[in-house]
């Protein structure tokens, strides 16, 4: 997996590339996110526009890095999930725990409101 990260306007935005499945190349994220943190950056846009399927262990990555942001006082949110993602995200009803948007312009336009 690949991972392009940019910075807009005070948000770390982190796109994956590739399918998002927990194995040793995704714990890249948590380590891309750790340095960031370690930076004293605090706000995260991970859009997964990149990101044709994840599977459980992928959402349980995501879950992990997610709890170990929040713990930090750091806000992270994502964008641009596909449908079968989405679809995963309403069964566990982690939907409803992470903050979600349909583009990156739209959750930048969020963001911004925290910054």
């Amino acid at each position: 997996m690949q991972f392009q990260i940019k910075e807009q306007n005070s948000v770390v935005v982190i796109s994956p590339q590739g399918a998002f499945e927990g194995d040793r190349d995704d714990k890249g994220f948590q380590e891309i996110i750790n340095q960031n943190i370690a930076q004293g950056k605090t706000i995260f846009l991970v859009n997964f526009s990149g990101v044709p399927r994840m599977n459980e262990l992928g959402l349980g990555l995501l879950l992990g890095a997610y709890r170990k942001t929040t713990a930090r006082s750091v806000y992270m949110v994502f964008c641009n999930f596909n449908k079968a993602i989405t679809q995963m995200l309403e069964r566990t009803k982690l939907n409803t725990f992470f903050k979600c948007f349909d583009s990156e312009a739209e959750a930048l336009a969020e963001l911004q409101k925290c910054i």
